[in-house]
């Protein structure tokens, strides 16, 4: 590094984002109608099909989704077994 400019050229080309994609298959009430899947993931109109992941939160949240994706996932399951 010669200079303060080569080590912000260093960070900004190697800095990326921590994606953690969601709410790509929201979970919402019967008559909503951007809902995929029910309060127990079962995907709408696909019989025998859940979905327990991180897509089914409906709205992007402000934190890292792991614990909330473990904690929807241990709840559901409680409720389906």
């Amino acid at each position: 590094m010669q200079d303060e400019n080569d080590l912000l050229e260093a960070v900004r080309s190697t800095l990326d984002t921590y994606h953690h994609p969601t709410s790509t298959a929201p979970m919402g009430a019967a008559d909503d109608p951007g809902a995929v899947v029910d309060f127990l993931g079962a995907v709408r109109a696909v019989t025998g099909l859940r979905v327990v992941d991180a897509s089914i939160i409906p709205d992007v949240p402000a934190v890292a989704t792991h614990v909330t994706t473990l904690m929807a996932a241990e709840h559901i399951a409680r409720l389906i077994s």
